[in-house]
């Protein structure tokens, strides 16, 4: 069954505290319903394409942002002779099932932003995404993983990541970032799960703030997501957080807030407005709280460059 009810709720616990939450994934191969086995093709493209309409509808609104396709590099080869999602890849082709699954995304939210995500970062995938756009996937975003599990790429190489991956015009999220702040293992049985593996003080905050800089930095840059909040969850259980098990914060937090609240914060700012109303000034992309005497208002800055917008003001609401 469905658990709609329970994850809107979430979602809007999320919104109404300013956390903007996603959807991830809507198609792929490695998570599909055991029922699907006893389907035709035919049935499986039909459900696939009505979950999407199904999910997508039912958080338009809460949830705009989706991961539609996940790791379609892999999809063609996945347990091909038993997973029916990997069959349906492979009788549809891979730009034909991501075709089709945009378009049920579409359909269903207009104006949600969809992503095609992989974590295979190789030419296959800039390959892939050529392809699509060529054939009119409506791709919004460009999503690129980086789960940096056997050693962190350097700033060097997540340049030219950014680079390779920017001259297709579009957006770029890193939709899966992580960094160890413990020892780097070989041969990583990703399947499993480890519970000797710890923080150490020597790997904590070392490459993280590096890392979020250079993405920060690009210009072709649009979000960052953090895999794991925690360490006590993680995937794997790899000291992947930026909390202890215990839920305290580990330096790389404490390294990233001083970065992101501060560092590359505007404000406060107290300004004067000219004759006509207006201030300029110079910030970074975000929203931001306009308060003039008791009066209340929200503006944002979505796109680098010069712009203008207006601010609706309100009165506060009464102190509790």
């Amino acid at each position: 069954m469905p658990q709609t009810d329970g994850r809107r709720a979430m979602a809007q616990w999320c919104t109404e505290n300013h956390i903007r939450p996603k959807g991830h994934p809507l198609c792929w191969h490695e998570v599909p319903a055991p029922w699907l086995d006893a389907k035709t093709l035919e049935d499986v493209k039909t459900l696939q394409l009505g979950r999407i309409t199904r999910e997508v509808t039912a958080f338009n609104g809460l949830i705009d942002i989706w991961d539609v396709v996940n790791e379609p590099i892999r999809m063609p080869d996945f347990n091909p002779d038993t997973n029916r999602i990997t069959q349906l890849c492979r009788k549809l082709g891979c730009v034909e099932l991501i075709k089709e699954t945009f378009a049920a995304a579409r359909a269903a939210n207009p104006k949600a932003t969809l992503i095609l995500n992989d974590y295979d970062l190789s030419a296959k995938f800039a390959d892939l995404v050529e392809e699509c756009l060529a054939a009119g996937v409506p791709i919004d975003v460009i999503g690129l993983q980086s789960h940096l599990h056997t050693g962190y790429w350097g700033a060097a190489k997540a340049w030219e990541v950014c680079e390779r991956f920017a001259k297709f015009g579009k957006p770029i999220h890193f939709t899966e970032a992580t960094i160890l702040s413990g020892d780097v293992r070989q041969g990583i049985n990703y399947s499993g799960r480890y519970t000797d593996w710890p923080s150490t003080p020597e790997g904590e905050a070392r490459e993280v703030a590096e890392f979020y800089r250079i993405l920060f930095s690009h210009p072709a840059v649009a979000g960052i997501t953090w895999w794991d909040l925690g360490d006590a969850e993680a995937w794997m259980g790899a000291p992947a957080g930026f909390l202890y098990k215990d839920m305290s914060p580990k330096p790389v937090y404490n390294a990233l807030m001083a970065m992101i609240k501060k560092e590359w914060w505007t404000g406060p700012l107290e300004m004067k407005t000219d004759a006509a109303g207006k201030v300029k000034f110079h910030g970074f992309l975000g929203a931001y709280a306009v308060e003039i005497g008791a009066a209340r208002g929200t503006v944002e800055l979505l796109e680098a460059g010069q712009a203008e917008a207006a601010v609706k003001l309100a009165p506060a609401p009464p102190k509790k």
